[in-house]
């Protein structure tokens, strides 16, 4: 996922998702043992208190359940509504058609030039017709400006 960033004027106090399609699960699905996701957040804001909320989820779908690419979006319905608590960023993901293999959550702060998300997820035993996703929903409060960069990988065992 090329650089993201989030400005003030178009995410204060909302989140937004970073997705991540990672690519067709290999014939060789007996092979595959995990994903391993990056994710580097930068706050860019000026604001004293301004925080980035984040919550990073690797997800599993059957084909044709979740129909984005990768990208950054302002809203995604079919992976989960907001909760009553928008400003930081909480989704209350779907229960049917789609796994939640990994999830992780955390918060930056003003002080802090920058974080690193890393998830390293069990996959052994998936599906080869299987969807994969690395989410990140992010929201940036009072200034709210950040900068997202992330990629995924799938990591198979060598014979």
């Amino acid at each position: 996922m090329p650089l993201s960033a989030r400005t003030a004027g178009s995410n204060t106090n909302s989140p937004s998702f970073h997705v991540i399609k990672v690519p067709p699960v290999a014939d060789s699905v007996d092979r595959l043992q995990r994903v391993v996701v990056e994710y580097c957040i930068q706050p860019l804001g000026t604001a004293t208190r301004q925080a980035v909320w984040w919550t990073s989820y690797v997800v599993v779908t059957r084909p044709g359940t979740l129909t984005k690419l990768s990208g950054v979006y302002t809203e995604w319905n079919e992976f989960g509504t907001l909760s009553s608590q928008a400003p930081v960023g909480i989704i209350a993901p779907r229960t049917s058609g789609i796994s939640i293999a990994g999830i992780d959550k955390g918060v930056l702060n003003g002080n802090q030039t920058n974080g690193t998300v890393l998830q390293i997820v069990d996959l052994r035993g998936t599906s080869s017709k299987a969807e994969i996703y690395a989410v990140l929903v992010a929201s940036g409060m009072h200034d709210g400006a950040y900068q997202v960069h992330g990629q995924a990988s799938l990591e198979y065992k060598v014979w």
